[in-house]
């Protein structure tokens, strides 16, 4: 009885362990999940095979944090947004609009400078929108 329910278990746990995703130790608690990335660079078999997933996952950091050319990331775009908003309610629905946003943007942006369709301009094109144009 023992074997048949060890066998019974192995056969239903052990298939799981093949989709477990490893995170990345230096994957910030401040950029959406790891797993997500990972699964977006795996369905794009033309970046695949020119961009290494490091080099993606550091692009992901860079988009969200900033870096020394471009210091103001994503999570900065829509803190200072996010502080704009006094009306409690909308600034949730904005905070969640600008995460679903940033996903979005951040998955393409990533990606291989020859493989990808969105770059540098259309973020700073979205900092300046957010910082002049939209008045909530």
């Amino acid at each position: 009885m023992k074997i048949r329910i060890l066998a019974i278990f192995i056969i239903m746990v052990l298939p799981a362990c093949g989709i477990l995703i490893a995170k990345d130790p230096a994957w910030s608690d401040d950029l959406p999940k790891y797993a997500y990335f990972f699964n977006e660079y795996q369905r794009d078999s033309i970046n695949t095979n020119v961009q290494t997933l490091e080099q993606y996952l550091t692009w992901v950091q860079r988009f969200y944090n900033g870096w020394e050319l471009y210091p103001s990331g994503w999570n900065s775009i829509k803190q200072d947004l996010l502080l704009r908003i006094n009306d409690p309610a909308l600034a949730g629905e904005v905070n969640n609009k600008m995460d679903d946003l940033g996903l979005s943007i951040s998955s393409e942006w990533a990606k291989n400078n020859d493989t990808r369709v969105i770059n540098i301009a259309y973020v700073r094109s979205f900092r300046k929108l957010t910082a002049n144009g939209i008045k909530i």
